[in-house]
């Protein structure tokens, strides 16, 4: 039995197989290979199919999963910015109170030293009060000292 090209053989029509040279019980056992190959094709397409729709589904589930890092991602830095923002806003308004606080320490110490300014006039001018105030009872012991001895003699 020669080997015959099976692709010719898809091609004739089915009256046509006696001019191949071959038996009806070869046609036929050409056929049932040719179907049997035909299977055999279509399950390795099958299994390519099955392995390309597995690819494609760990394809799309890790192009899924890093979409929603992605988005998770965002969402946490939309998050940071808000928290650094209302921080920032914060910071801003505890710098304003400290310089308020600042300033309002500055100016007690200026009336402080102010007030302690006026002490020390009022303790001077009370320092030269209580001298004047001596002198003066000096001379009234010594008036009346004179007093007496006047009135004495």
């Amino acid at each position: 039995v020669e080997d015959i090209d099976i692709s010719q053989f898809k091609v004739m029509k089915m009256e046509n197989w006696k001019s191949l040279n071959v038996s009806y019980d070869e046609a036929i056992n050409m056929i049932c290979k040719l179907e049997m190959d035909l299977e055999k094709e279509n399950k390795e397409i099958e299994k390519l199919k099955s392995r390309m729709d597995k690819s494609q589904h760990k394809y799309t589930k890790r192009i899924e999963k890093e979409v929603e890092q992605k988005r998770l991602e965002k969402r946490r830095n939309q998050s940071n910015s808000k928290l650094v923002d209302h921080l920032k806003d914060d910071l801003k308004k505890k710098d304003d109170t400290l310089k308020r606080l600042k300033d309002q320490i500055k100016s007690y110490k200026c009336q402080v030293s102010d007030m302690n300014h006026q002490k020390r006039q009022k303790d001077r001018e009370l320092s030269e009060t209580k001298i004047q105030l001596h002198h003066a009872l000096l001379e009234l012991k010594q008036e009346k000292q004179i007093v007496e001895r006047l009135m004495s003699e």
